[in-house]
């Protein structure tokens, strides 16, 4: 309903069909003429991301997974809150296969985005969406194996010289225009077949000093916690790394 006298426009119900998706939402503008505020909610039922993308004959897009039975289920809820610039996605909830995400995002100024969040996952095994691995064709004969002398001659460099060595290769800019405040939470996180529990990330991004923390997570009847520093603000950037892992078997 389309009201200019009140400069507002309603839709208390609409639903699309399509594809086998079926889309709910509600819209409310006011302000409309002058300074647009708008409430809207979005509800995408449960749908099969491969079945739709098969039926749109676009199945080569999907990618390679080690467990074929993922990205069967899906599942999208928002309510919107907004104006010309900013914009609050509270409550949000997303659902793939055996993981939901739950929780809310704001933006506000869109020219220099301030974003602030806090996230809620429960459980993912990220080792079933990665590809599926490669089977060997060949067996690499004794002289491939063999270490050369400038490898031996050059030990291992330590994970965290490694990081540091890279820290200039960095998009410099986009880290130093980031404005960030926020915490994920994940309940169950599985990679490269290391099992993590209670995880949490918060990270503050401000004028070109990130830091990660809260950092923390348990593991393998231990824990681990850590403050991650990097300071962008110069050509050289800084990170400060204070990481410890206690009674890990």
């Amino acid at each position: 309903r389309l009201d200019l006298g009140k400069q507002s426009l309603k839709t208390d119900f609409l639903l699309i069909k399509a594809y086998g998706l079926e889309i709910q939402s509600r819209l409310n503008i006011q302000q409309l003429l002058d300074q647009p505020r708008y409430l809207a909610s979005v509800d995408l039922t449960e749908f099969n991301p491969r079945q739709l993308m098969k039926t749109l004959e676009m199945e080569s897009l999907l990618p390679a997974t080690a467990d074929k039975n993922t990205l069967t289920s899906a599942r999208l809820g928002l309510r919107i809150i907004g104006a010309a610039d900013n914009l609050l996605l509270k409550p949000m909830i997303l659902q793939l296969d055996d993981s939901n995400l739950q929780g809310h995002i704001s933006v506000n100024d869109f020219s220099r985005p301030a974003v602030r969040y806090k996230l809620v996952l429960n459980e993912i095994d990220l080792d079933r969406y990665l590809p599926p691995p490669q089977t060997k064709t060949s067996t690499a004969s004794p002289s491939n194996t063999k270490s050369t002398p400038s490898a031996r001659a050059h030990p291992a460099t330590a994970p965290t010289t490694a990081v540091a060595d890279n820290l200039i290769a960095l998009p410099l800019k986009l880290l130093r225009s980031l404005n960030l405040n926020g915490q994920l939470s994940i309940g169950k996180l599985t990679v490269a077949n290391l099992r993590l529990n209670e995880i949490t990330l918060g990270t503050v991004a401000r004028k070109g000093q990130i830091r990660l923390k809260p950092l923390s997570a348990k593991l393998y009847q231990g824990s681990y916690n850590g403050d991650i520093q990097l300071d962008v603000r110069r050509n050289t950037p800084r990170l400060n790394l204070n990481e410890s892992l206690q009674n890990v078997a």
